[in-house]
Formats: structure tokens, sequence, C-alpha cells
């Protein structure tokens, strides 16, 4: 929990230090210990009580593991949980020594979780500290080139969804933006009929694409295209030449992310254009370090993928070990 940023004189409920905190309304169900000797906790909150420290610890493990619990408590507007439903929820009671088994299980599952987020943590700062050298090294007239300089751009389009003949049965991978995300794309989720791409403005661009969305929540992501395919018009296609490994250039727009959103235009600011994106400044190295750069980040990569999936089954393992002594 981070430091309290509101303070209050008029106090209706205390929880003192380790207290279990639940939240009772939405988020319902997340669970945390208070880590300050004592705090004012106001009506989203519930504090569970007890002399035992080990007894709370188990409740926390218990409770992560099974959020069910607290699925179809309602209040007027949003989710809630009132205090006497709250106390109505019933829970397994092992034997304390069961409860401590569990907690230190647990344990070792959190101490797992917290390596994995330092190596997330640390590869992705090599990965920063490599690309800045990189280009700190190649800055200079002899490197740099607008995007519009070094290749070709195009945008897509979209068939109209209302004629079913543009989508049923197609068989031409189309990309929407939420999927540069992926990072490199192998496959798409929708695809497009020959009639469809001859009926809009969407292209069929070459593999090694760098696709850079241009429009809204995902502007400023970009992904390598593995594979032929055309996209929607949020995408700007940065089409490959033999003067860089597409790769490289997507790694280094990653690396300029925040610098491409302070391009973006419109009302809101949430857009970025073709023509913005031909005036992007980029560095392009000799092939052999671009190569050389790209092989290096891989393994970081690598390391960030091995992390992540420990992250990602945690819950599970922690929900087997319950399961396991109960």
């Amino acid at each position: 929990m981070n430091e309290p940023t509101v303070w209050t004189t008029q106090v209706t409920k205390e929880a003192n230090k380790d207290d279990l905190l639940i939240s009772v309304r939405a988020p319902l169900g997340d669970v945390n210990f208070n880590p300050f000797d004592k705090i004012c906790i106001g009506r989203g909150l519930a504090a569970i009580q007890h002399e035992s420290l080990l007894l709370k610890k188990y409740l926390f493990e218990y409770l992560v593991s099974h959020q069910f619990l607290f699925e179809g408590y309602k209040g007027a507007t949003f989710e809630a949980i009132s205090t006497d439903d709250l106390r109505q929820i019933k829970i397994p009671l092992p034997p304390l020594e069961i409860q401590e088994e569990i907690v230190k299980a647990c344990q070792v599952i959190d101490e797992e979780f917290e390596k994995a987020e330092t190596i997330i943590k640390s590869e992705k700062e090599k990965i920063e500290n490599l690309m800045k050298q990189t280009l700190d090294t190649f800055n200079n007239k002899d490197y740099q080139i607008t995007i519009g300089n070094l290749t070709e751009t195009s945008s897509g389009g979209t068939p109209k969804s209302s004629n079913s003949l543009y989508y049923q049965g197609g068989k031409i991978p189309w990309i929407n933006s939420g999927e540069v995300a992926k990072g490199e794309i192998y496959y798409a989720e929708k695809f497009i009929t020959d009639l469809g791409l001859q009926n809009s403005n969407a292209k069929i661009f070459p593999e090694e694409t760098v696709l850079l969305a241009m429009y809204g929540a995902t502007a400023g992501k970009c992904a390598v295209l593995k594979i032929k395919a055309s996209t929607n018009q949020a995408i700007c296609g940065i089409f490959p030449n033999d003067e860089f490994i597409s790769k490289f250039l997507k790694y280094q727009l990653d690396f300029m992310y925040e610098d491409i959103l302070g391009l973006r235009h419109g009302i809101a600011r949430e857009n970025l254009s073709q023509e913005i994106i031909k005036n992007i400044l980029v560095i392009i190295p000799p092939k052999e370090k671009q190569q050389e750069i790209i092989f290096e980040i891989e393994k970081c990569e690598a390391k960030i993928k091995e992390a992540q999936i420990i992250i990602n089954g945690i819950a599970k393992r922690k929900e087997a070990v319950i399961y396991q002594y109960l």
C-alpha cells in the first residue's frame, strides 16, 4: 500500500497495523494488509482484526484465491457487500499447522513473483539503455533520415461492415490497430474477401512491414508484420527495404514512443497521420550493427517472456496450494 494522501479529524472506522483490509465496494473483494500503525478507513473498506497474524495471512491467501465468494453482491448502483453479508461468508478453518503450511508455500510463490518482476524491470532497463547508447553513437547526419525518405508508407482501409460479401469466407488477413500490441504479427483475427479489398482503401502489405497505430488509445504502438496482410485505416504501414531491418526500426520506434505521442494532433490530440510519421527522424546504423542490437534485445525479451510466464501462473499455483491442503 502507498502512503496515505488524505487526512481527517472525523474518525469513523480505524484499522490497526497488519489488519486485513477488504474492499467492500467495486473493485469488490480486493484484499491487502494495513502496513501503518493506525489508519482511518472509508465506507469502501472493511478491516478484519484478529490477534493472530498467521490467521490473517491465511485468510489473505484464501480470499485472494476465492474471489468468486464475492460474486453476486450488488448495491443500489454498484457492486457492494454489506458488513452483515461479509460476516456470513463461510471459509474453511484448518488447524494452525495447516494454516502455517499454506502461508509458507504461498510466501515461496510470492518470492518467485517478486524475483520475476525484478527480472522484467532489469531487462527492460537493459533494452532502454542499449537503444539509447546505439542512437547516441550514431546520432549524426550520416545516419539520420526521415521515415518518408527512408521508405514508402501507406495506410489501410475498412470494407463496409454492412456488406457480408466483403467478409464472409474471406481469406485475406485484415489487421486492426488493437493487434499491434502483439509486437510481431503471425496471424490475423479477421479476414476480408477479394471483393472487400477491391471496394475499400485496404491494401495488402508485404511481410516485414512495420505497422504503426495512428489513432486513439493504441496510437504510437507498433509491430512487425510477419505475413502478407491488409489493415484498417488506423494503421500506417512502413514498408521494408534493403536499407534497414524492420525489427530494428520497430525497436527504435518503441524507444521513441513518448516522443511520437507528443506529435499527435486533432481536437483531443489523439491521432497521428501519415504526414507526421513520414517526418519522424530516425537513425539507421549499418545493418550489421542493427542485427547486433536485435540479437541483444531478443535475449532480453526471452528473459522477460520467461519471467512473465512465472507471473501469469502465480494465481493458479496459489489455488493449487489451497486445494492441496483443504
